[in-house]
């Protein structure tokens, strides 16, 4: 399964696709007097980060993580949570996947946490020289714990949220507090994935899944090595976050990878907002939308001031924050998904 779905990743004829589809989903949003040409270089006013050309690849070992990692998570018959390893996959690609490139989080032996400009873990924690030097080992699990959680994982719930922006979390003095304030926030969020009726990776389960030392030569830094278990653990733990926010939407939202995505990016409530939004238009005329989806509903209007203000225009970022626009990438992407599936014919159930 891992070697076909990574053979049809790679295809030129699913990048086409994917590329168009983007393409097509943005035409329909994109503001009047934004650049819509994609010929046009730096001029071309991009939607949808990856419609200038796709930025990531999963290939096989990525896909064998992935559907390893869905094994290690499981709900309550009868909670109505569907497990989709094509949600997991969509949310790895667009919460995570860079980030654990750039920091070579996955690569074999000891690392150091400062390994250069791109990538420096070392520069988010703030403790003391005295505090690295006499830090016990579980002192620094939690506070790598908390790196990887917040870098390569989007999952800032589980971690001490001190109010800096982007849910930055705070790795200064005093060491002890700290660190108790992130594994109680931890606790709490665990607590809220088995309340939902979902069962992921346990916190030990994660803890153990690296090891880390005093840097040869150099009390005061420290390293980090993560053992085979460590990819797969962590998607896990990032798809039981997902699947509890798949719990708070409403049934009929729960089977969208792209409200899933807004739900874990986002909030919740938004990706139930803009649900409840999409079925008012389809309820009040049902002949009009007949073999029609919410997403299809989302996509008649062009982006308001608001999403604007979230896009690489307004705010300077790689991507939009804003929840449609970014649900409505997502569904770019799960509609090409879908039309590969039909040209693959026999191999349509398999993908």
């Amino acid at each position: 399964m891992a070697a076909q779905c990574a053979a049809i990743t790679a295809s030129p004829t699913t990048r086409y696709h994917v590329r168009n589809n983007l393409l097509t989903y943005a035409d329909k949003i994109r503001p009047l007097g934004w650049n819509g040409d994609p010929s046009a270089g730096a001029a071309f006013d991009e939607v949808f980060h990856g419609s200038r050309s796709p930025w990531l690849t999963v290939k096989e070992q990525e896909f064998n993580w992935l559907l390893n990692s869905v094994r290690r998570v499981s709900v309550t018959p009868g909670s109505g949570i569907p497990v989709r390893p094509t949600h997991l996959a969509l949310l790895w690609l667009m919460e995570g996947l860079a980030a654990q490139q750039v920091f070579h989080l996955f690569d074999a032996g000891w690392q150091n946490l400062n390994k250069g400009p791109a990538n420096n873990l070392d520069a988010l924690i703030t403790y003391t020289d005295q505090e690295r030097r006499n830090a016990s080992n579980g002192q620094m699990k939690t506070t790598l714990r908390v790196l990887f959680f917040w870098t390569a994982f989007g999952l800032d719930i589980n971690n001490w949220d001190s109010g800096a922006a982007d849910n930055r979390p705070y790795l200064g003095s005093p060491i002890a507090t700290t660190v108790q304030n992130h594994d109680d926030a931890w606790d709490a969020a665990l607590t809220a994935v088995s309340d939902a009726g979902v069962t992921g990776p346990s916190k030990t389960d994660v803890i153990d899944s690296f090891e880390v030392r005093h840097r040869p030569g150099n009390s005061a830094l420290w390293q980090f090595r993560i053992t085979p278990e460590f990819p797969t653990i962590m998607l896990a733990a990032q798809f039981s976050e997902y699947l509890r926010r798949l719990a708070e939407l409403p049934q009929g939202a729960r089977e969208y990878a792209s409200l899933g995505y807004a739900a874990y990016n986002a909030s919740p409530q938004a990706a139930a907002d803009l649900f409840n939004a999409a079925d008012a238009l389809i309820t009040a005329d049902p002949a009009t939308w007949q073999g029609r989806t919410h997403e299809d509903a989302l996509m008649t209007y062009r982006m308001t001031n608001d999403e604007i203000a979230k896009t690489h225009r307004g705010s300077g970022t790689d991507r939009s924050i804003a929840p449609r626009v970014q649900l409505l990438h997502v569904a770019a992407c799960t509609t090409a998904g879908r039309t590969l599936c039909h040209g693959f014919g026999r191999h349509q159930n398999q993908v």
